[in-house]
């Protein structure tokens, strides 16, 4: 695993994520590759991924979005875990509905499979199988969305179908960008 600076991370559930990553890190479709650690959370990128996509993991939560021409569109994921709630038999997700609550041995291993392994079944499944980022809405109005994209066709109510694999062969990952009207 490559880091830009070798301070350890911040906070039981950095250190937890960054172990996670050291054991996962040859699971992903895409080289996942932290760019920057702060007290406050790690922003990564996936290599081979249009710079449109970002990751964040902040005190909680794992965020993949999107930016275009220099605006924020819209979260692909935001999953969160804000209330591991700790019982006589281990710690419970509260907000899991009861009959499909699993109960974990420590908040690290609920972490893993509540935010962690759906980060990478999301990277291995759902984006690794799609062409585009679809951009949709008005960046004037402000009302914007995305959404992943399987094939180059135009999209009602589309602005924007962004490649999600970077061409090595073009500096400007825009160059490939696919705008409608």
């Amino acid at each position: 695993m490559k880091f830009i600076n070798r301070k350890p991370p911040r906070g039981m559930f950095q250190r937890e994520f960054i172990k996670w990553l050291a054991e996962t890190e040859h699971s992903f479709s895409f080289p996942l590759r932290i760019i920057r650690r702060t007290e406050r959370g790690i922003e990564m990128k996936l290599l081979g991924v249009n710079s449109a996509i970002w990751i964040s993991l902040r005190s909680t939560e794992i965020n993949v979005g999107v930016t275009w021409q220099g605006k924020f569109l819209d979260f692909l994921v935001s999953n969160d875990c804000v209330a591991p709630q700790h019982t006589s038999s281990g710690y419970i997700c509260k907000y899991c509905e009861n009959e499909e609550r699993k109960t974990y041995s420590s908040r690290e291993n609920l972490w893993r499979d509540h935010l962690f392994e759906p980060f990478l079944d999301w990277v291995n499944n759902e984006l690794a199988n799609a062409e585009f980022i679809g951009i949709y809405g008005s960046i004037e109005s402000g009302a914007t969305w995305a959404k992943l994209v399987q094939e180059l066709r135009p999209q009602e109510g589309g602005m924007a179908l962004i490649p999600i694999r970077t061409n090595p062969n073009h500096r400007n990952p825009d160059s490939d960008v696919i705008t409608y009207g």
